[in-house]
């Protein structure tokens, strides 16, 4: 699966698992080690969430490339690395701070 059909089947399990708001990003061109971005806001707990989308990931052959010990902050954003692609799980106060969204606005693909 094309690293695009991947994003873009992560988007839909996002969607799936009720998270709001997602949208795939081509950040190609302006990033040098990830190919897509996909950026959800995420109401509750991130680790439910976090754990769905490691499960669908590896459906298409993804594994997180750089996993590590979790701390509490990391309860408002979570970024998980498949190499190609990028998933943004956020808090909707952290995406409201970070505004990924207007940083990589020319680069949507889908919402």
């Amino acid at each position: 699966m094309s690293a695009n059909g991947a994003a873009s089947a992560v988007a839909e399990a996002l969607c799936d698992a009720r998270a709001e708001d997602v949208c795939v990003f081509d950040v190609s061109a302006r990033c040098g080690w990830a190919d897509f971005a996909v950026v959800a806001t995420v109401p509750g707990l991130l680790h439910g969430t976090h754990r769905l989308v490691c499960e669908q990931a590896t459906r298409f052959g993804l594994r997180e490339v750089h996993r590590k010990k979790r701390g509490l902050c990391e309860e408002q954003w979570r970024v998980l690395d498949f190499g190609s692609i990028l998933v943004h799980l956020m808090s909707a106060q952290a995406r409201a701070f970070y505004d990924l969204d207007r940083l990589w606005q020319d680069c949507l693909v889908a919402r």
